[in-house]
């Protein structure tokens, strides 16, 4: 989890060297970072929902919407095998569950993305995500949760530096369920909700995590509405992004959850207020 804007740097290795280099990480951000579980049987939190494609009476993952899809109905977009549907109600864009990664897949391609607090540039995009989805609704000192905070908890180190009480959780390498428990002032989603697969379900778990009044903090790149321009876009091409947000998908998400849009940059920012 986490972000992926700065891509892979190579093939994770076996598993004994995945798990010194997890070990490594915890060591130097000071955090405690467990390896996955065991065939991932605490993938409810951020589920891909595994099984056939729905042929028939489909809702849409974001805004619930219901509609007929008969089998011979083409996807909105068909990009290298893997379908794409689009909701015309909300424009949630998201890929069809028979070409949903495997949890095994994901968490190798996780362990492949390079989040490293030290680099310059990676710092400086953290920290413009704190200065302008952070910040402005939470003071230093409120609890903040990492929600997907990925091998190596840079974000929520960063808040740490920033004077926030903050919590990590990952399903794959901090999956203590106790840490997500809140009430948390804000909630920071980083790069977080183009991975999941039953996005209503996992934000309305973080809205009643919610503290009186409390955020959630998203940032995701917003889809293209045009399907040709869709299938170029270079935001699809990771295999584990599986959904694709905009300002009206996230206006229904928070019509669906009773909150309010605290802040929408129209490009990769949005904020939803309790």
């Amino acid at each position: 989890m986490g972000t992926s804007r700065l891509g892979p740097d190579g093939p994770p290795g076996k598993p004994r060297l995945i798990l010194s280099i997890l070990a490594a990480s915890a060591r130097a951000s000071s955090f405690r970072i467990q390896a996955p579980r065991s065939r991932y049987a605490d993938r409810g939190d951020l589920s891909r929902n595994p099984g056939p494609a729905t042929v028939g009476d489909m809702a849409c993952p974001v805004c619930g919407r219901r509609e007929s899809r008969r089998p011979a109905a083409p996807p909105w977009a068909l990009v290298r095998g893997l379908s794409y549907l689009r909701c015309p109600a909300c424009s949630y864009i998201y890929r069809d569950r028979a070409g949903l990664p495997t949890p095994e897949d994901e968490a190798a391609r996780y362990l492949r993305h390079r989040n490293d607090p030290s680099e310059p540039g990676y710092r400086a995009y953290l920290e413009a995500f704190i200065e302008k989805a952070v910040l402005p609704f939470a003071a230093p000192g409120s609890r903040v949760l990492d929600f997907g905070s990925g091998p190596v908890p840079a974000l929520a180190g960063l808040l740490g530096e920033h004077g926030y009480r903050t919590a990590v959780y990952d399903p794959f390498f901090a999956p203590d369920r106790g840490a997500r428990a809140g009430p948390f002032n804000l909630v920071a989603v980083h790069e977080v909700a183009e991975h999941l697969a039953r996005p209503h379900f996992e934000f309305a778990r973080l809205y009643r995590s919610l503290a009186p009044g409390g955020f959630i903090s998203v940032r995701t790149r917003y889809a293209p509405e045009d399907s040709r321009e869709f299938a170029r876009w270079w935001y699809r091409e990771d295999p584990t992004h599986v959904g694709f947000f905009g300002s009206r998908v996230f206006e229904a998400l928070a019509d669906r959850l009773g909150m309010a849009k605290a802040l929408d940059d129209g490009v990769e920012l949005a904020v939803l207020r309790a």
